[in-house]
C-alpha cells in the first residue's frame, strides 16, 4: 500500500468504509513467497502490510513474525483486514461525532492558546533582524 499511488486501491483512507479497507488489503500486493517477514530490502511489501499491522495491534514486528511463522499471506491479510477495520470503526465513530460549530470551537482554542506564544517568536525573530 502506498499513499504516493495515485490509485485509491494502493492506499487506506481514514474515512474509507472498512469493508472497502479490508477488499484493499485483501488486494494489496506482496511480495514473492509466503514467507511474514520483515525485511525492507527484499520483502518491501509485506514489510510495509507489517507495520500497519503492528501499529495498530500493538503487537512488535517480532512477535508478528513468530505469530505467522508457517502461515500464509491470505492468514496475515485476513488477520490484517480485520484491525484495520476495529480501528476504522472506532475513529469513524469519532471522527463522524464532531459538529462544524465543536470543530470550530476546538480551533479558536488552539489559536487563544498558540496566540501569545506566536507572537512572542515573531517579536523575538523581529528584535534579532533588527526590524524592531
Amino acid at each position: 500500500m502506498s499513499k504516493s499511488a495515485s490509485s485509491p486501491a494502493n492506499y487506506i483512507a481514514l474515512t474509507d468504509a472498512p469493508e472497502m479497507a479490508e477488499k484493499k488489503i485483501k488486494r494489496a500486493v506482496t511480495d514473492s513467497g509466503a514467507e511474514i517477514k520483515y525485511d525492507l530490502k527484499k520483502k518491501s511489501a509485506i514489510t510495509n502490510l507489517m507495520t500497519i499491522y503492528s501499529l495498530l495491534a500493538g503487537v512488535s514486528l517480532k512477535e508478528l513474525e513468530a505469530a505467522y511463522r508457517g502461515k500464509g499471506y491470505g492468514d496475515f491479510k485476513n488477520d490484517l483486514a480485520r484491525e484495520v477495520k476495529k480501528f476504522l470503526r472506532v475513529f469513524q465513530t469519532k471522527y463522524n461525532s464532531f459538529t462544524d460549530e465543536a470543530v470550530k470551537q476546538i480551533l479558536k482554542q488552539g489559536a487563544a492558546k498558540v496566540g501569545p506564544v506566536a507572537e512572542e517568536t515573531l517579536k523575538r525573530v523581529k528584535n534579532k533582524l533588527g526590524i524592531i
